[in-house]
């Protein structure tokens, strides 16, 4: 017989039945890490994606095997390291199905239904601007071929000791030639020869080279290393005119062999620069005097703001390399809307890395302001003025030009400014919003709930569990108050409670062979009791009493179940009792027997 339709969707969508299953065409490595100890890089051959895993995420990897669940891995997860953790398989198996590590390809329904509804209002409109100007990017493949054949002509020859040693020369005597050279005159960033049309010529030509330089210096010392260069192309970023070279490939690397990759390009602007700078100070009558001075302004440039760590280049990456701390620029935004204000407020301690998140946060935030501002201050300051010259210029072809540059790049980028500009306000009053000053209306109750969220997410049996999940369990919960010396629970009745203790403390007591009762432990704040005979419905274990005035709060069995119908997390809570009931079981010690409650 044939399932109903809307059962057999339902079962479909269902995520927690899902049995995810890893490709074979995957390369791997196991690296040193300052913080988990070791890491795992996966990379997937075919679509050249690549994840980085910790190990307990590998072992999750290692299981996934088209026989088990997303629930079973849960469970499995609880058995090999004593947590349940089910948004993290649920956000592990959704990663992988997006890198097209499982061998069910994701569909994106729901992204795809969201982009077709927000197509008509101004915000997608404004995302979507934002979006190509900023971060757009067209790439070809198969360019290795190219780099292999650069790199055996002659490119391995820059990584022989004596090269480098003698790059790390040029770029000292360079620098020092550079700050003579433009000191004695001041040059005009925008013209050559008194001629605004040659020098937004000279100007793209000088920008050609080092993006070349810069580019290829990436590519063949990732080659260096044996890694690959799949592909490259063109790309805008934060409104500048890019080419790159795609070497995620050195992922698979250790720390110090991706450093080096991401400072090569930063490091040729130093070295073109230098170059330059020098033949400007040797031969200051050369001919090609204009374009040399600013390749020499640019490619310093180029590369103070490639190794500014506040965006995404090169500096960026060293650092996170050097903090061992991925996606450090969106988990330090996320930190300042979320959890920043709130910790300041309550005068929290800060880990290791919310202080990081807080200062990095804070500084990428400043420096982003000050750079839109500074474009802004630029592009009037000089920008405008040529514009206003070259427009007024009586010859038809400068205003042809000038025309094509208004087109091409002022009006799009002064757009993606603005777009960037409000999307920025409207990210700012949102957080704003989330700030405790604003919180001063809503009803006391909130405080009381987070601290109850906190209280749960300390213990071993939710430690893992998401805040939503989380949240619905400490809503549910009611206080009791019970004085010295009562009883809150008494050995073989049936439970229909489970107690987490706010204040005061208690006794676990079991039954001798006597028939008398002994102290097997006491209970205080953040204790729990209850939970096996709460969710797997057999009798109490042992008698708790009551050793203080003491508060708990009290989840009643039926509102547990409607809470495992609200989150399918919570269902998953019954393997732990299960694991634990059988451990109790296969124990006489009695300090295991006060768990069971």
């Amino acid at each position: 017989m044939k399932r109903p339709l809307w059962t057999a969707l339902r079962d479909r969508l269902d995520v927690y039945q899902e049995q995810p299953c890893r490709i074979t065409e995957v390369d791997e490595a196991r690296l040193p890490s300052s913080r988990d100890g070791e890491y795992y890089i996966l990379k997937n051959r075919q679509d050249l994606t690549y994840v980085r895993l910790t190990p307990r995420d590998h072992y999750l990897w290692t299981l996934m095997d088209g026989t088990r669940s997303v629930k079973d891995l849960v469970v499995a997860y609880f058995l090999q390291f004593g947590a349940f953790a089910n948004s993290r398989v649920c956000a592990l198996v959704e990663q992988l199905h997006a890198q097209a590590f499982l061998t069910r390809r994701p569909a994106h329904l729901y992204r795809t239904l969201d982009r077709h509804l927000r197509r008509h209002t101004s915000l997608f409109w404004l995302r979507r601007l934002r979006h190509v100007f900023f971060q757009s990017m067209v790439a070809v493949n198969g360019v290795d071929r190219f780099i292999t054949v650069c790199y055996r002509a002659g490119g391995r020859w820059l990584f022989a000791p004596v090269a480098q040693g003698g790059l790390a020369v040029i770029s000292l005597i360079g620098l020092s030639c550079a700050a003579e050279v433009l000191h004695q005159n001041r040059h005009h960033l925008f013209r050559s020869m008194g001629s605004y049309s040659l020098g937004f010529l000279t100007l793209a030509l000088a920008h050609v080279v080092i993006v070349t330089v810069h580019e290829m210096a990436h590519a063949l010392t990732a080659k260096s290393y044996g890694r690959t260069v799949p592909r490259g192309g063109f790309l805008f970023y934060l409104g500048i005119p890019c080419f790159f070279v795609d070497v995620t490939d050195i992922w698979l690397e250790p720390t110090r062999r991706r450093i080096a990759v991401a400072w090569a390009g930063p490091y040729s602007g130093i070295v073109l620069g230098s170059v330059c700078a020098i033949l400007l100070w040797a031969f200051p009558g050369l001919t090609i005097h204009d374009i040399l001075v600013k390749i020499t302004m640019l490619a310093y440039l180029s590369a103070v703001i490639n190794l500014t760590p506040f965006l995404e280049f090169d500096g960026y990456f060293i650092l996170i390399d050097r903090l061992d701390i991925p996606l450090l620029r969106r988990k330090s935004l996320r930190f300042l809307r979320t959890k920043l204000w709130d910790k300041l407020m309550r005068h929290e301690p800060f880990t290791r890395e919310e202080k990081i998140f807080g200062v990095f946060g804070s500084f990428a935030v400043v420096w982003t302001v000050l750079a839109v501002g500074f474009s802004m201050y630029v592009l009037e300051w000089r920008f405008v003025a040529a514009m206003h010259d070259l427009m007024t210029s009586p010859d038809w072809t400068v205003k042809g030009l000038s025309l094509l540059v208004l087109v091409a790049f002022v009006l799009p980028l002064v757009l993606s400014l603005l777009a960037l500009v409000i999307l920025t306000g409207r990210a700012l009053v949102l957080a704003a919003m989330r700030l405790p000053v604003w919180r001063r209306v809503t009803p006391r109750h909130t405080d009381i709930q987070d601290e109850r969220v906190a209280l749960l997410q300390q213990m071993p049996l939710f430690a893992e569990l998401s805040l939503p999940a989380l949240t619905a369990l400490a809503a549910r919960m009611r206080v009791e108050r019970y004085e010295p010396g009562t009883a809150i629970i008494r050995v073989g009745e049936r439970g229909s409670c489970f107690y987490v203790i706010t204040r005061g403390g208690v006794d676990v007591m079991t039954p001798e062979d006597g028939g008398r009762e002994q102290t097997v432990a006491s209970l205080g704040p953040g204790d729990y009791f209850g939970e096996i005979a709460l969710l797997l419905d057999v009798p109490r274990t042992a008698t708790v009493v009551a050793t203080s005035p003491a508060d708990l709060l009290v989840l009643e069995k039926a509102e547990f179940e409607a809470l495992m119908a609200e989150h399918r997390e919570a269902d998953l809570l019954t393997h732990t009792s299960s694991r634990r009931l059988h451990e109790l079981q296969q124990t006489a010690h009695p300090s295991r027997l006060m768990e069971a409650g």
